[in-house]
């Protein structure tokens, strides 16, 4: 029996002798929400990153750490966000996949027509959702600027000025194709499970 509608959408109660199956699914949708939820609010991630920049930046000018040392450990977590985004999405996209699944096991044409275009249907597009590709952004934004600012600091001195080359000066470099191979690995790895 029909609810009262709310907003012109008539609701149903589910049914009262729902069988193990149905207990399941509903309990399983109710746990990929989560993990989508919990994939989707990870915003610490992104703040992690530029409070761990700012802090290395601030340790530079205190003559704490060197700006080699902390242009790869900025480059390092950034890296940790951008694979971090991409396992995220990953498992956004799996999820949705069975999320769209037993709603279409539960919903009626009628329901889905009600609902909107997307109920009951997986994503069709692989891109990653607004969100993570900002994150992702954010990420990529940090790992160059850090290595821009080091490239500018550090090594254009020698070009313009000649002098004994520093090779310690080449290790953020060393960690951003470290970082392109993981960024790269990861990547991959999330189109093929």
């Amino acid at each position: 029996m029909p609810d009262e509608p709310q907003d012109g959408i008539e609701t149903q109660k589910p049914p009262e002798n729902e069988g193990p199956r149905e207990k399941f699914l509903l309990a399983m949708y109710g746990q990929l929400w989560n993990n989508i939820n919990r994939h989707v609010l990870l915003v610490w991630q992104p703040v992690t990153t530029l409070g761990a920049t700012l802090a290395l930046l601030s340790l530079v000018e205190k003559k704490i750490f060197g700006l080699d040392i902390a242009t790869s450990l900025a480059v390092i977590v950034s890296t940790w966000l951008i694979v971090h985004t991409i396992d995220a999405s990953t498992w956004f996209d799996r999820n949705q996949s069975m999320i769209s699944y037993i709603e279409g096991v539960f919903l009626t044409s009628e329901d889905k027509e009600q609902l909107g275009a997307f109920v009951g249907k997986p994503r069709t597009s692989k891109r990653p959702i607004l969100h993570f590709r900002i994150q992702s952004a954010l990420g990529f934004a940090v790992m160059i600027l850090m290595a821009a600012h080091h490239f500018v600091q550090r090594v254009l001195p020698d070009f313009k000025f000649g002098g004994a080359p520093d090779y310690s000066k080449w290790i953020p470099y060393g960690c951003v194709i470290g970082s392109a191979a993981v960024i790269n690995y990861v990547h991959s790895k999330s189109r093929t499970e």
